[in-house]
């Protein structure tokens, strides 16, 4: 049987992580004008419906969905290395930034959809 032990530096499983298709996203909240957040997910209507189930008005929207990737889980985890690069952190949580570096973090994942994306084909 295949060791299929693959962990993050706290020591958590990311094995069923790094084998699932999805897309990476940019979430605005009509609420926070001020940040966006970067994720990937492999169901997009449950993952928008997740940001909005604790707010009495749905004020999160996608503002971008990639093309599907074939490991996800990987490309999001480089494109968050490439966004830090080149941006500033604005929480302890690597997955927000602030919007007005927009534009410069859709060029990191379009880029990466050039050299990763599973087809032309996108959802948004």
């Amino acid at each position: 049987m295949k060791d299929r032990s693959i962990t993050s530096k706290e020591g958590r499983n990311l094995f069923p992580y790094i084998s699932k298709a999805g897309w990476i996203y940019i979430v605005e909240d009509d609420l926070n004008l001020n940040y966006i957040k970067v994720g990937y997910t492999v169901d997009l209507f449950r993952r928008i419906n997740s940001y909005n189930v604790v707010r009495p008005k749905n004020t999160c929207k996608y503002t971008y969905i990639s093309k599907l990737f074939e490991n996800a889980f990987m490309v999001e985890q480089e494109i968050h290395r490439k966004i830090l690069n080149s941006t500033s952190r604005t929480t302890l949580r690597k997955e927000w930034y602030l919007s007005k570096d927009k534009d410069e973090i859709l060029s990191i994942i379009k880029r990466a959809e050039n050299h990763f994306a599973l087809s032309s084909i996108s959802v948004f």
